[in-house]
Parts: C-alpha cells; sequence; structure tokens
C-alpha cells in the first residue's frame, strides 16, 4: 500500500506493479491526475500461462501439439472444440484478484490489480488499463484483472479497461475481469472497457 498526498501520473509516465503478485494499492488524500499520454498500465501482470483460479484448459493432440482455452475471471474464458475456457471467481463489489493465465505452455497472461482511493479528485485522461495478454497459434488468451477505484469525484476523458486476451486462431479468447467504481460525483466521459 502506498499512500501520497497527491500523485500526478504525466505523458509518458508509467506506474505498474511485479508479475504475478499481489495487485498494486494506492491512497490518495487528494487528487490522483493521470494525464493524456501517461497510464497505469497492469496489462499481463497476473497470473502466467497455466495459472490462476480461473485458468484456461490445456489439451495436447500428437502432430498437433497443444490447444488453449481462455483463462477466465470477470466472465468465463473462451472454449474450443477440444478444451475449457476457465472459471468465472472473485468479488464484484470489491475486485482485486489477478487475472488467470490461457491455457497451454504458450497462454497468454493474465491483467494484474489495482486499488485506488481519494477523497479528493481522480481524474484520468490517460489510461488505467489491466488487460490480459494475447496469444498465437492454437493457445488461450490470459483473463483481464482487477481495477477497483474510490474516489470523491472522477473526471476525464481517457479509458479504463480489464479486456481479455485474444487467443490463437484454434484457441479460446481470455475472459474480462472486473471494474468497481465508487464516487461522490461522476464526471467521466472517457470508455470503461471490459470484453
Amino acid at each position: 500500500k502506498l499512500v501520497l498526498a497527491n500523485l500526478k501520473i504525466l505523458s509518458g509516465g508509467l506506474f505498474s506493479h511485479s508479475s504475478n503478485r499481489l495487485g498494486a494499492e494506492l491512497e490518495i488524500s487528494n487528487d490522483l491526475i493521470i494525464d493524456s499520454g501517461g497510464s497505469i498500465n497492469l496489462n499481463g501482470r497476473g497470473y502466467p500461462n497455466d495459472q490462476g483460479p480461473g485458468k484456461g484448459g490445456s489439451y495436447f493432440i500428437s502432430g498437433w501439439g497443444y490447444i488453449g482455452g481462455g483463462g477466465g475471471y470477470g466472465g468465463l474464458g473462451g472454449y474450443t472444440s477440444y478444451t475449457s475456457g476457465g472459471s468465472a471467481y472473485g468479488n464484484i463489489k470489491e475486485p482485486y484478484d489477478l487475472g488467470s493465465g490461457g491455457g497451454s505452455p504458450y497462454g497468454g497472461k493474465g491483467g494484474g490489480a489495482v486499488i485506488l482511493r481519494s477523497t479528493g479528485t481522480i481524474l484520468i485522461n490517460g489510461t488505467i488499463s489491466a488487460d490480459g495478454t494475447g496469444t498465437t497459434y492454437r493457445q488461450g488468451g490470459g483473463s483481464g484483472g482487477s481495477i477497483y477505484i474510490n474516489a470523491g469525484k472522477i473526471e476525464g476523458n481517457g479509458l479504463i479497461s480489464v479486456n481479455g486476451g485474444t487467443g490463437g486462431s484454434d484457441g479460446g479468447g481470455g475472459g474480462a475481469g472486473r471494474i468497481a467504481i465508487y464516487y461522490g460525483e461522476n464526471n467521466f466521459t472517457g470508455i470503461i472497457s471490459a470484453y
């Protein structure tokens, strides 16, 4: 947990956390500002391939190799005719779980997790993302992670995203992650995406 009076992420600036570790928690007593071009980027910082409570299934076919289902979290992972997608899990009201990896030894990684608390304003003109990573040829994509925001006021025209990663040509796509936003006043006009 990181406690600050104010935090401003400038254009080109990046905040993240280590891969496959419990996510990040920021408590800001005044304002958090993410300028256009700045980001809190947790893409692929969750569970690696074949790991996590919603990991995608994996199946080996002689002469073909592995086929993987997508990782699940906020939604089910995509399935294939050979293997299942990962299951949904976690808390819908206070999400803080990492996204799960896609199935097969080369599947995608899940998204990370962040909690943002501010008694002042959270201004998002840049990006907050915890997307799962995509993969190639028959592998499963990783699921999105978690973004949990609690602010006195939320503003901006940026992007908040927990999308699942794309699967390969015969693999399943990753399920979306989870987003929860609590506020006293909402003036956010940007995009909130969980696909």
